[in-house]
């Protein structure tokens, strides 16, 4: 049996097979998604909101987040947390926190990590009258 119509209004359509040019659905419920060769979801800032989700793994080229509420962050040697102002830097090996020296030039002023030999240190840099 087939139908034509341009427009059709139903409260449920029961099909073996749907075919369409496009499809927009406020809700999908699905047991499987089969998209072949295309996206199966395209997520921008543009065109989504998150309100409560569980990520397993995430690959971001750039996350801003405005609130973060984590048990624990790992950090690897190749990853560093910098504030806004540059002034405290940490990666996984070292916190550092700058100080300004008499003519403004930035310097490490307190160094905590582990040096070459794996040991902890703590090593305090206060510079004198000549900035040293």
């Amino acid at each position: 049996m087939e139908m034509y119509t341009e427009y059709l209004d139903a409260d449920t359509i029961v099909t073996r097979v749907l075919s369409a040019q496009s499809g927009n659905f406020q809700e999908l419920i699905a047991d499987t998604i089969n998209a072949n060769d295309s996206y199966i979801i395209h997520l921008s800032s543009t065109n989504a909101s998150i309100d409560a989700a569980y990520v397993t793994s995430l690959v971001a080229g750039r996350l801003s987040v405005a609130q973060l509420a984590a048990g624990d962050l790992t950090l690897s040697n190749s990853m560093r947390i910098v504030s806004q102002n540059g002034m405290l830097e940490m990666d996984g090996q070292h916190l550092i926190i700058s100080i300004e020296d008499e003519n403004e030039n930035v310097i490490d002023g307190i160094q905590l990590g582990y040096g070459d030999s794996d040991l902890p240190f703590l090593k305090f840099c206060a510079p004198d009258s000549n900035g040293n």
